[in-house]
């Protein structure tokens, strides 16, 4: 019997896994050529590569009008400029790791090729970083750009003449640049255009213009004794020192200078003139008995701090009318005064039947006598026309017979109380809250009881809320008790006429035990309004306070864990944090992390430090 099939193809088995990248064996014209006057740049490399994303990724500084075409020839790149290249102009195209071998998915990392069509390759550079405003973060493919015309409208009205992008770490360098003076700015692009031209961009900026400064290339000091050769170690140096222009001859003050870091790893700026070069000895490596010492040129590190914009234009989201007299609304910005002037019938609601969310930007309209089948009618906020609304408020008819799930018959039909606590053991410092599903308008107190331990207690209802829809318990639980809360029918009627059913719930309450407490001594900056925060893990704020002077914040009934901590220097004095504004030169208002979490434990009081001067922040 003979049987046949397809082959696959497979690679071979065996051996060690590919991990080098492919090298650059030629390329027509060098890197780094000067008087270049050719359309087109090709690159040979020692194997076949292929382009990842490579619209997306490369990086063409200045930028050109139209992006050049990039294409693939044997194991060659080709580089085909759509426009002309402009005369005595030093050209950049960084690939970021779009050139990759199509084994492994190797890529060349931050590979850039640079031609000049003047008799110099530009050698002026900047670096820094992009940090996130409110988190403090680095932000990673955000585009920072150059403008040689300092008019603050150039971000939306031109692109950059030179641009980079920032890698995981929030680092960015753009190198090649001719001297003068810049606007540094930079943008999350989300259209890819290099304009600020979209509401939802965040952005970053700087409040003074840069001048860019000459970095030498690395210089390494090998002794005799060194297994490495010095060619290998001065290769990088020799491409970088090609077409460099006459700025690398002037002399220079050369010191040696320490780089301090502070409690979140962040290097202190150093500013220094285009004469003046300050070398830096990094820490020796451990080859050969530390026999290499890299000197590392220092240069300004600018850091920007990315925001978006606060949106100032208020827009009706979305409106729903999910059961009987009540009307949803979303709206995009929280709602300041609200009004409706009614195109078909009289809708006006009472303004304790409006209920807004915590932000104010979402309302339950709450209209137990409402009649029409429709509704149409122009929303206003803070006497500004957002939308007019058209809806049917005639609810669809369930079809007879079946169970019904989710829909409004069983909203319309009983009034549900949901507690406000979590389920089995509580902490034995809560209030026991509820949520009704509609606003109460009575209440029989004779049908609501608290047990402790089994024995009936005397205890009260009090509501927090205008509508009446929250309530609390009025009673100081006990560590570790059992409770049963039991309501009978008829205890809440709603606004609709609607009761609830018999509801019962049994808890237990914890032992302080379980709880630690933090005295947290802060040291400000500045005695100045600041907002604290103790957050959890993601970030989300536990407890709020705000201080204007150095001293112990003492928080209790904390779980065990770590939490972190931030701080708000509440400039404007609103209470909260605040982005910037571009065209208006503000900056987003300054926040400090805490490089150190604090550590909570269970029955303890833990003590903990925080001065925030020894953060030292990067000035803006």
């Amino acid at each position: 019997m003979i049987v046949s099939s397809c082959a696959n193809v497979v690679s071979p088995s065996g051996g060690p896994v590919d991990k080098t990248p492919p090298e650059i064996i030629l390329s027509s014209p060098e890197n780094y050529s000067v008087f270049y006057q050719g359309q087109r740049i090709r690159i040979w490399f020692d194997e076949f590569v292929k382009l990842d994303n490579v619209t997306q990724k490369l990086l063409v500084s200045p930028p050109m009008g139209a992006n050049p075409e990039i294409r693939l020839k044997g194991k060659s790149v080709i580089i085909e400029p759509a426009d002309t290249f402009r005369a005595n102009t030093t050209y950049s195209f960084f690939f970021a790791d779009a050139i990759k071998d199509i084994t492994e998915n190797n890529p060349i990392p931050g590979f850039t090729f640079v031609v000049s069509t003047g008799s110099y390759v530009d050698s002026l550079s900047v670096k820094g970083k992009v940090l996130d405003a409110w988190t403090m973060k680095p932000v990673d493919l955000a585009y920072v750009m150059l403008y040689d015309d300092l008019n603050d409208s150039v971000p939306i009205k031109e692109k950059p003449i030179y641009i980079s992008q920032t890698d995981k770490q929030g680092m960015f360098s753009i190198q090649n640049l001719r001297p003068g003076t810049y606007r540094m700015f930079a943008l999350l692009d989300l259209n890819y255009n290099f304009l600020f031209d979209q509401p939802n961009e965040q952005v970053a900026f700087l409040d003074t213009f840069i001048t860019p400064v000459y970095e030498p290339p690395v210089k390494r000091n090998i002794k005799e004794t060194d297994s490495l050769s010095i060619d290998s170690a001065t290769t990088n140096q020799k491409i970088m020192e090609s077409g460099l222009d006459s700025l690398q001859s002037r002399p220079s003050r050369r010191s040696i200078v320490n780089e301090p870091k502070d409690t979140i790893g962040e290097d202190i700026e150093i500013v220094i003139d285009s004469l003046s070069i300050n070398e830096v000895v990094l820490p020796t490596d451990s080859i050969k008995n530390d026999s290499i010492t890299e000197i590392k040129p220092g240069i300004p590190q600018y850091t920007l701090y990315l925001f978006e914009h606060k949106d100032e234009r208020q827009a009706l989201l979305s409106s729903t009318y999910g059961r009987k007299g009540l009307l949803s609304l979303t709206f995009k910005l929280p709602v300041d005064s609200l009004h409706f002037n009614d195109l078909e019938g009289d809708i006006q609601p009472s303004p304790r039947l409006i209920e807004y969310n915590n932000t104010r930007d979402t309302l339950l309209i709450w209209m137990p006598e409402l009649s029409q089948d429709s509704l149409k009618t122009v929303v206003m906020d803070n006497g500004m026309v957002i939308d007019t609304l058209r809806m049917a408020l005639k609810l669809k008819a369930q079809p007879s017979g079946g169970r019904q799930r989710n829909s409004s018959s069983a909203a319309d039909s009983i009034l549900t109380i949901k507690p406000m606590f979590p389920s089995g053991v509580v902490p034995w410092f809560s209030k026991l809250g509820f949520l009704c599903s509609s606003p109460v308008s009575s209440i029989q107190k004779d049908k609501f009881f608290l047990y402790e331990d089994s024995v009936l207690v005397s205890s009260d209802i009090l509501f927090h809320d205008s509508l009446k829809r929250k309530f609390n318990v009025a009673y100081e639980l006990k560590k570790e008790k059992s409770y049963m809360i039991e309501m009978l029918p008829g205890f809440v009627t709603d606004i609709f006429g609607l009761q609830n059913d018999t509801i019962k719930i049994q808890m237990k309450t914890d032992s302080e035990v379980s709880y630690g407490s933090l005295n947290l001594d802060i040291t400000l900056p500045v005695d100045t309004s600041y907002i604290f925060h103790l957050t959890d893990d993601k970030g989300a704020a536990l407890f709020e306070k705000k201080i204007e002077s150095s001293g112990v914040i003492h928080i209790t009934n904390l779980k065990e864990g770590k939490y972190g901590m931030r701080l708000i220097k509440d400039e404007n004095g609103n209470g909260k944090w605040d982005p910037g504004h571009y065209l208006k030169g503000l900056q987003p208002e300054k926040v400090y992390i805490s490089g150190t979490p604090a550590q909570v434990r269970a029955n303890w009081d833990t003590e903990a430090i925080w001065d925030v001067n020894e953060q030292k922040p990067i000035s803006r």
